[in-house]
């Protein structure tokens, strides 16, 4: 997952995708469990895949954040996102992703949409 950039350049440009069609998805460990954010470029905060993506590709294409929450200790970050996820924060986030799937069209309609950051 660190080292995503390649992989995905190499699509974009075998198939010509512009970045304005691109979504990556990824966990976030500052956004609690399940809560998603969408919004084009921006910085990696310190998410190796992303800067990966962002060192092949570039920045602007459209992120999709969900919230996977954080560990008490900062020590645990790298165990706590290799983890399953509990009963509990696994149906939280297969909702969301319901909620996602039956609305992705959206995710592209507009990009004007997209000036600022879109949150549910």
């Amino acid at each position: 997952m660190n080292r995503s950039g390649p992989p995905i350049g190499e699509l974009v440009s075998f198939y010509k995708i512009p970045k304005s069609q691109i979504l990556i998805c990824h966990d976030d460990l500052d956004l609690e469990i399940g809560k998603v954010k969408i919004k084009i470029s921006g910085g990696n905060g310190g998410h190796n895949g992303l800067l990966s993506i962002d060192e092949t590709i570039g920045k602007n294409y459209r992120r999709l954040r969900m919230g996977i929450g954080r560990p008490a200790s900062k020590e645990l970050v790298s165990t706590y996102v290799l983890e399953k996820f509990t009963n509990t924060d696994r149906e939280i986030i297969n909702n969301k992703i319901s909620l996602l799937v039956e609305n992705f069209s959206l995710i592209f309609e507009d990009q004007n949409l997209f000036l600022t950051k879109i949150t549910f």
